[in-house]
Order: structure tokens, then C-alpha cells, then sequence
């Protein structure tokens, strides 16, 4: 068997934040339990096995808070259960074709973020006041926009139905 790995430039910072964010979730789970939210505990559980694996290819020293800095970093394989497709995700307005193009694979992908200038980490309206934008690039030129107004959150195939959404 054959695996090909993909490397992505990842702020150190975002890795924080996501382990951060899975702590809060499974704090907020271990205060209920029902059967619904035990379903998402298992959920939250693979979340919180593949941001271990994030954090322990992060360089030593990277620790949080300190000054983010961008790190390569590769989907982990501690996760046997196949990702959970979620989508296709309605584009609206559709991406436009270029005249004369066949198209063409998409080549890039870049994820960016803006917000308020507060520079502060213990602000917490700086987490929750900011636009994602994904920009997409093309073999033929072509670079698409797109705005992160829903976030989606990582999902394996359990063979489980939980009813509750996510937090």
C-alpha cells in the first residue's frame, strides 16, 4: 500500500487554537450525559486525537502564546476511521469561466483571515470577529474567492448517528 503525504503551511497559533477549542468542547460534553452527547464524544475524541498529533509535529519551543509562526505540517495517520465528506458546499454565485478555458485542476488553495487589528491575545472578540476567505488558483489562470461564513468541523465515518449538531 501506497501513501502519498501533503504538506501544508499551518500558523503555529491555529493549532493552539484548535486544541484550545476541542478542551472547551469536551469540558462542556463531561457536564451532560446523555445519550446524544455521548455520541459526540466520540466525535470530540478523534478531534482530539489527530490535534495531539498536529501539536506533536509542531518545532520544539512552540508554545502557546507565543509569536505564531507558519510550520509544515502533514494529516496525521493516528486515525484509523476514513474523514467524513461533508458537502459539495452550494458556491453562490457560481465561479465564473474564463473565455477560451477548459478549465483546469485547481493548483493553490490559501486560507485567509481578517479581523479587528487588536493585537491582544486575551481578546476573545478577535476569535469570533473576523472573515475567512479561501482563494482558489487554476492551471489556467483562474483564482476564485470564496468566504467562510459556515465553519465545518472534522468528521470521521464512526458508523454512529448523532443528532445533536456541534458546538
Amino acid at each position: 500500500m501506497s501513501y502519498h503525504f501533503f504538506f501544508s503551511s499551518v500558523p503555529s497559533s491555529y493549532i493552539h487554537s484548535l486544541e484550545c477549542f476541542i478542551s472547551a468542547k469536551q469540558e462542556f460534553l463531561s457536564q451532560d450525559n446523555s445519550t446524544s452527547c455521548k455520541n459526540l464524544s466520540t466525535v470530540y475524541d478523534y478531534q482530539r486525537k489527530y490535534v495531539t498529533a498536529l501539536v506533536k509535529q509542531l518545532p520544539s519551543g512552540t508554545v502557546y502564546p507565543s509569536a505564531s509562526r507558519p510550520v509544515l505540517i502533514h494529516p496525521p495517520t493516528t486515525i484509523k476511521a476514513a474523514p467524513l465528506r461533508q458537502g459539495p458546499f452550494l458556491l453562490q454565485p457560481s465561479p465564473r469561466i474564463l473565455d477560451g478555458s477548459e478549465g483546469g485542476d485547481a493548483t493553490d488553495i490559501t486560507y485567509l483571515t481578517f479581523g479587528t487589528e487588536d493585537d491582544d491575545p486575551e481578546d476573545d472578540v478577535r476569535d469570533t470577529e473576523h472573515l475567512g476567505v479561501v482563494l482558489v488558483s487554476y492551471q489556467d489562470g483562474k483564482v476564485d474567492l470564496f468566504l467562510d461564513v459556515e465553519k465545518v468541523e472534522a468528521r470521521w465515518d464512526t458508523k454512529q448517528v448523532c443528532s445533536t449538531p456541534l458546538i
